[in-house]
């Protein structure tokens, strides 16, 4: 069985995709974006979306209101089920959204086959395989993750029996699954995006190095490219030029419309991930400082509370990682471009390269959740600055009590 997955080839990218649509499927979100246009289908889906839905929300609002302690409304862990809520909340709006832009989800992934293909004639197909892996590396984390929420719940509720521990955990954790698959399928789309710009980049890249050797485009060198290449060979790169500019056009477009699909799950995610993160921090200030509790319990909140804290820190690094570096490939198509213009002698080439440039101008690429922000390296920074304002402000705080206590 495991060699036949290994030798296993997928044809497409949604083929790639099939952990994730795997996870999806279970936890009730997103399936409905690796959909074609079979109704049927759809409406067995969400018939299945629905009572999955009502089954964990009956489950959660039975375990609040069987096993809720009061006590806690004034302890460490009030502030996690006020965030457990929260995410409720935003786990149904998310699924609400998955099925609000199915057909916009199903669009998306057609015209990223037919891009694919257009790639493959320009002799660089996509490695289906790898981003396969990739998927399954993803599908993993999201596992490890599970079960380290699972356990880190088990270990508070020590007041009742293991099975019934697990039950609470699966339950009141379940939004936070499904909203993590979210953030790490719209990370899989972006890197998916950023591949094919990396493709584009090394044929523009190819044939600069072949205007620089050989600026005569002599035949046989130009032809030992195109050989290597598996494709059919034009002497001026008019054709091979005017197919990247539609491709590059394409996956622009492509971009927008993820972010569209994508808008309202991550603008929750990066609130989410603020205010988690600064109440985290909050706790673990507090529970440090706490000299009644137990050492045991203490070093466990502190621990849990400090993976979580990392947990949400690495969410938002990576997925502004990835629209930073699907950004920078698609400026480094305007590069390229640019150099082969200047090597260029050819007036109708350098037409074609201008057109090119007048094309990217007009459709500059950014990842814009819902217009409200800018994914990317400029939001980590000011992201870093509104924390280290925080910081600042809580040691001043702190540092004012201190000085009023001793006078």
């Amino acid at each position: 069985m495991v060699s036949r997955v290994i030798m296993w080839k997928p044809k497409n990218f949604l083929q790639a995709l099939f952990p994730i649509y795997i996870l999806n499927f279970l936890f009730c979100h997103g399936a409905v974006e690796f959909l074609g246009v079979d109704k049927p289908k759809t409406k067995y889906l969400f018939l299945y979306t629905v009572i999955t839905l009502v089954i964990h929300l009956s489950s959660y609002a039975y375990v609040l209101f069987n096993y809720f302690d009061p006590h806690w409304a004034s302890g460490y862990l009030i502030s996690y089920f006020i965030n457990t809520n929260i995410t409720f909340f935003v786990m149904i709006i998310n699924i609400a959204a998955g099925w609000a832009f199915k057909t916009k989800s199903a669009m998306i992934n057609t015209r990223l086959i037919k891009a694919d293909v257009m790639l493959d004639t320009l002799g660089v197909p996509v490695n289906f395989k790898k981003e396969f892996f990739f998927s399954i590396k993803i599908a993993v984390f999201w596992i490890v993750y599970l079960l380290f929420i699972n356990i880190s719940m088990v270990s508070i509720y020590q007041n009742y029996n293991l099975l019934l521990r697990t039950f609470l955990a699966i339950v009141i954790q379940h939004a936070y699954y499904v909203n993590l698959i979210i953030d790490l399928s719209f990370y899989q789309f972006i890197n998916h995006m950023k591949v094919r710009f990396k493709n584009i980049n090394k044929v523009l890249i190819d044939i600069l190095q072949l205007q620089s050797n050989n600026s005569t485009h002599k035949e046989e060198t130009d032809y030992k490219w195109a050989i290597s290449r598996k494709i059919n060979f034009e002497k001026d790169f008019m054709e091979i030029i005017r197919k990247i500019k539609n491709i590059h056009l394409e996956l622009g477009i492509l971009c927008r419309e993820l972010m569209k699909v994508y808008g309202i799950p991550i603008v929750f995610t990066m609130i989410r991930a603020f205010t988690n993160t600064t109440s985290f921090l909050f706790l673990i200030f507090i529970i440090s400082k706490d000299q009644n509790m137990i050492l045991s319990n203490k070093i466990l909140f502190l621990l849990n509370f400090t993976i979580w804290l990392t947990v949400f820190i690495l969410k938002v690094i990576f997925i502004n990682y990835i629209c930073a570096g699907t950004v920078n490939e698609w400026q480094e198509t305007g590069a390229t471009i640019h150099k082969l213009e200047c090597n260029s002698k050819d007036s109708n080439f350098q037409r074609e390269i201008q057109n090119f440039s007048i094309q990217m101008l007009q459709n500059p690429l950014k990842f814009s959740p819902c217009g409200f922000f800018d994914l990317g390296y400029y939001f980590l920074r000011d992201v870093s600055k509104i924390f280290h304002y925080i910081y600042l402000k809580f040691i001043y705080d702190i540092k004012v009590s201190s000085h009023l206590t001793i006078f």
